[in-house]
């Protein structure tokens, strides 16, 4: 790591956890570079080193009266080139915007508090001595690569090539860069990266059972399920209000009959949306034989996007009711039996022992959830009382937890983040 920086942020002291930031990021580029990977971002590490510090001190910073909400991506590169989706560009400054310390940088990120839209910078070389440069800005995400007649994926599923750097006010960054998260808030360092996408094949095998036939939609629905319910998690992580979701072992069973079997009292019990079903009903959407004639093709299309847009919007209304407190309820087909509902679990020993699963599997003791709220010990519980439960924790700070039960083993995943272009870079 570079250790002679030129004097950027003068206000401000250096934090050993940013140092550790920069150190795990470096040293991961470092390793790929060994490995003739190009799809980082196309940036030296000095300046990589350079713009994290100032994005991170930025956040620190008061503009007006308000701490900067900003994003910054740097292009990836292949064969040596700068790769960038067609259309992700939406203003393109006519002459470079240098930025040489956070001040100039705040002054970019105050047009940019939407984390829809990034600033993109790149890095010029010239007779030994390196700049960097504001040169426009793009979409932050690549969600309108799904906008494509038929698709089965209203979400983009696939993880964005090079830099990515998110700042959410004083202490909170996120630098993502190669399936790799390297997420620092106050006092607490995260590092997520290749782990699977698909972390349990129970409700979800369960629901593309149910509901597909064939290869095709199979491989949909599949895709679909796992997508769209990251994006309940994602939405309800950024409305940072907390949320614990709940996926029973069993598919028949109706909202009156929850607090009987399963100990959940549920103050608003819902007959709905059966969000399998409309999934599957959008996957059926997307497959139209070739040779359809014009009429029947344009009645096939309007049927997929009112499809698509009922999904997103389903899947959107499911975030924000788990917001109030208490926990939301699904049977295991996805169908929502009520929100705002309380766990009534019998206290008694453990009944499973408890794994980590970001651990290899290493034995946890349940009295770690001394340490944490009460959402989190409550799923946990949950889990640990009936086989098959499933339970997704979102804290208040964005975190999520996953606890899952199988045979004489509950298992935690912290933090649990899939990789998607929405959870990664959200």
């Amino acid at each position: 790591m570079t250790k002679e920086m030129p004097n950027i942020y003068p206000q401000f002291d250096e934090t050993n956890d940013l140092d550790e930031l920069l150190e795990r990021l470096l040293h991961d580029r470092d390793d790929r570079a060994t490995k003739q990977t190009e799809a980082h971002g196309f940036l030296s590490s000095a300046a990589v080193e350079r713009l994290v510090r100032m994005a991170y001190f930025a956040g620190m910073t008061l503009e007006e009266g308000k701490y900067a909400r900003f994003r910054i991506t740097v292009a990836a590169t292949h064969h040596g080139r700068k790769m960038y989706a067609d259309g992700s560009e939406i203003i393109p400054f006519a002459e470079p915007q240098q930025i040489d310390d956070v001040h100039a940088l705040c002054r970019l990120a105050a047009s940019m508090p939407s984390h829809d839209f990034a600033l993109e910078f790149e890095e010029v070389r010239s007779e030994g001595q390196s700049t960097l440069q504001c040169i426009g800005i793009r979409r932050a995400s690549i969600d309108f690569w799904s906008i494509d007649l038929f698709s089965p994926s209203p979400w983009h599923d696939g993880v964005p090539e090079g830099l990515m750097i998110r700042v959410d006010g004083p202490g909170f960054i996120r630098v993502t860069e190669r399936h790799h998260v390297y997420s620092l808030r106050p006092g607490n360092l995260v590092v997520m990266g290749n782990f699977p996408i698909h972390p349990i094949q129970q409700w979800q095998d369960d629901i593309v059972a149910a509901y597909a036939n064939g290869d095709d939609e199979v491989r949909a629905m599949l895709g679909i399920v796992t997508s769209g319910w990251n994006e309940i998690l994602r939405i309800a992580a950024e409305k940072r209000r907390g949320a614990c979701f709940l996926i029973l072992p069993t598919a028949a069973i109706n909202p009156t009959d929850v607090g009987e079997r399963y100990g959940l009292q549920l103050k608003v019990p819902t007959q709905g949306p059966d969000l399998g079903r409309e999934m599957s009903d959008f996957i059926k959407s997307c497959f139209v034989p070739g040779d359809t004639a014009s009429d029947v093709l344009r009645a096939k299309a309007t049927t997929w996007a009112r499809g698509r847009s009922k999904l997103m919007t389903t899947v959107e209304a499911l975030a924000f009711v788990a917001g109030v407190d208490g926990c939301t309820v699904f049977s295991r087909d996805l169908r929502l039996l009520g929100y705002a509902g309380r766990i009534d679990v019998p206290t008694e020993d453990p009944m499973r022992q408890l794994l980590d699963f970001a651990n290899h599997d290493q034995p946890i003791d349940p009295a770690v959830f001394k340490r944490t709220g009460t959402r989190h010990y409550s799923a946990y519980r949950f889990c640990d009382r009936y086989e098959g439960a499933s339970g997704y924790i979102v804290s208040q700070d964005g975190d999520v937890t996953l606890f899952w039960s199988q045979r004489d083993s509950v298992r935690r995943w912290q933090p649990y983040w899939p990789y998607s272009s929405r959870s990664d870079h959200s």
